[in-house]
C-alpha cells in the first residue's frame, strides 16, 4: 500500500487510511485477536491519519488510543487517500466502495478481478 501511494506522489505520513471491517471476521462483532490491530498499528507508525468503519462496532482502540469511526463508509471512501477492505461485512457495497475510493486494497479477494489491487 505504501508504494501505491508513493507512485501515485501521496506519502503514507498524513495520508487519509480507512479500514473497513476491523472485527475477527466478517459479519461478527467480536475484535479480540482481530487482523486490523497491527494494520492500524503499523500505519499509525508511518504517520497514516486512521479511520475506520464496521457495521458491528461502534468504538475501537489501538494500543490505547482511539480510532475514529466514521459513520457513512461510502462517504469517507470518497474522502480517503486509501481504503482497505480487512473484513467483507455482508452490509458493505463493495462495487460502490471501490468505484468511489482513488484506492481500493482488498486484503480477502472479493473484488472481481481488476476491480481493485489486492494486498
Amino acid at each position: 500500500m505504501q508504494d501505491k501511494l508513493n507512485r501515485d506522489g501521496k506519502a503514507t505520513n498524513g495520508a487519509e487510511i480507512l479500514l473497513l471491517g476491523v472485527t475477527y471476521k466478517a459479519n461478527i462483532a467480536d475484535v479480540r485477536e482481530s487482523p486490523a490491530i497491527p494494520v492500524a498499528r503499523a500505519l499509525r507508525r508511518m504517520g497514516a491519519k486512521v479511520s475506520f468503519h464496521d457495521p458491528y462496532v461502534s468504538e475501537w482502540v489501538v494500543d490505547d488510543l482511539a480510532v475514529d469511526r466514521v459513520a457513512d463508509p461510502l462517504v469517507a471512501a470518497a474522502e480517503s487517500d486509501c481504503v482497505v477492505l480487512l473484513q467483507p461485512h455482508a452490509s458493505y457495497d463493495i462495487e460502490a466502495l471501490v468505484a468511489l475510493a482513488p484506492r481500493f486494497f482488498d486484503t480477502r479477494g472479493v473484488t472481481q478481478p481488476g476491480m481493485a489491487e489486492k494486498l
